[in-house]
């Protein structure tokens, strides 16, 4: 009786750190756009709020990230050539999720 109760501990404990590591996509749901234009605005707030949990708010205002580089042309030369700055690469890859989800 006492390995079964040991057991049942040991299985609560995997099952609360298996929900610690659930990633933030796990977490929130992408919000989808059916094309409404009478539902826009609350599928915008939506995406916003799914941006933030996301990390990509620096990917939807209204000004250019100042790290994107001038071209995916200029980003690989900078890649090849080893002189790519981490925020640089942090903007390239917040803007490839932000273009993978609204795509």
């Amino acid at each position: 009786m006492r390995a079964k109760s040991e057991s049942l501990n040991q299985l609560e404990r995997n099952s609360k750190k298996q929900k610690k590591k659930m990633s933030h996509y796990e977490q929130a749901k992408m919000p989808m756009f059916d094309g409404n234009e009478e539902k826009y605005f609350s599928w915008e707030i939506q995406w916003k709020a799914f941006a933030q949990v996301e990390n990509l708010v620096s990917v939807i205002v209204k000004e250019l990230d100042t790290y994107m580089p001038a071209s995916i042309v200029v980003y690989y030369k900078t890649e090849k050539t080893g002189t790519t700055r981490k925020e640089q690469k942090v903007a390239v890859k917040a803007n490839r999720q932000a273009m993978a989800y609204l795509t």
